[in-house]
């Protein structure tokens, strides 16, 4: 039978708040024979044990886990005797340790957009009227605008206040909440390598562009309380995994609903999983007629930190007003 290395890591839980309480200092190897068994740990474990997290082991109000990660996911540990030999096994997936907070570092992104009458050649699946989504090269200034003067701090009918998602000079995730003038420009705070979303109600078009007016970077359209761009790039001290994706389309023109390719793509390479700057790479692919998929990796797809994600798309035949969607659900840990 054969068996590889999982790393091991010792965490409290408060059994009443369901807050973590600490977490052992160092990760420790341990072996594993087949998923959710884990063999050969019991002194690795004791080690663990000699630190203060193992003071609570048998308290009846915490709860000691032992979290054990391999390339399938997160074999979870639940450890609340005075003796290893009568440890019950609970198998998590990764999306579920994610969620729950138990990875150190790990967040979920939900990352989607819109292409509305989409072209029969590709273009990003993105709310902006230019084909693709501009990505800087280097750090820019940002300013807000909006067409309609209803979209003003602090009492306007539209958008008052913009909340930027993106990354630093040094692809450090920062935010920034930017309290709108209708059609006058607003500065935005910082400087700025990527935008991952904008976010609030619009009665006019919110563009986030350039301070030298172009390119529009982001876009909020009418009626709609979020940016539209499936873009996402993962920080700096990260990893992203790409656990799903939900590519779909609709015709809104009357009769046989119009073929629509959808493709992810990003600066990674596909056998490696290494960054190649400026350069997308496919990584999957659907074809569509009306409706949606829901796509499930088994084995979810890694991306490196500063690996832009995004999504492109086109319609097959040459008729048909034709709206494209893409959301891709990635989670991001410590690298």
């Amino acid at each position: 039978m054969t068996t590889h290395v999982v790393h091991l890591q010792l965490i409290q839980v408060d059994k009443t708040t369901g807050n973590i309480l600490s977490k052992s200092n160092s990760k420790l190897n341990a072996y594993i024979s087949r998923p959710g068994q884990i063999t050969e740990f019991e002194t690795e474990l004791r080690v663990v044990e000699n630190q203060s997290v193992s003071n609570s082991i048998g308290n009846p109000t915490v709860a000691t886990y032992l979290t054990a990660e391999d390339t399938n996911g997160f074999t979870l540990l639940h450890i609340d005797q005075t003796t290893i030999v009568t440890t019950n096994i609970f198998t998590f997936s990764r999306g579920e340790a994610v969620s729950s907070e138990i990875i150190e570092g790990a967040k979920t992104r939900r990352i989607f957009g819109v292409r509305e009458n989409i072209a029969n050649t590709f273009s990003d699946i993105s709310g902006l009227t230019s084909a693709t989504i501009p990505i800087p090269t280097t750090p820019v200034s940002l300013e807000l605008i909006s067409s309609d003067v209803a979209d003003v701090s602090p009492s306007g009918t539209g958008i008052r206040r913009v909340r930027i998602f993106g990354l630093d000079d040094n692809f450090n995730e920062q935010r920034a909440d930017v309290d709108l003038n209708g059609t006058t420009v607003v500065s935005v705070p910082y400087t700025w390598m990527r935008i991952n979303g904008s976010s609030n109600g619009a009665v006019g078009t919110i563009s986030l562009r350039n301070i030298d007016d172009t390119p529009i970077y982001s876009q909020i359209n009418p009626g709609r309380n979020s940016a539209l761009e499936c873009l996402y790039t993962v920080p700096e001290g990260k990893i992203g995994f790409l656990s799903s994706w939900v590519p779909s389309s609709g015709d809104s023109t009357a009769g046989q609903p119009v073929e629509t390719q959808l493709i992810i793509v990003a600066t990674c390479t596909w056998d490696l999983r290494t960054l190649i700057s400026n350069t997308f790479v496919f990584q999957d692919t659907a074809i569509i007629q009306g409706g949606g998929l829901a796509i499930q990796f088994n084995n979810p797809l890694k991306f490196p930190a500063r690996c832009d994600i995004k999504t492109i798309g086109r319609k097959i035949q040459s008729s048909g007003n034709v709206i494209a969607n893409s959301a891709l659900d990635i989670h991001i840990e410590n690298a």
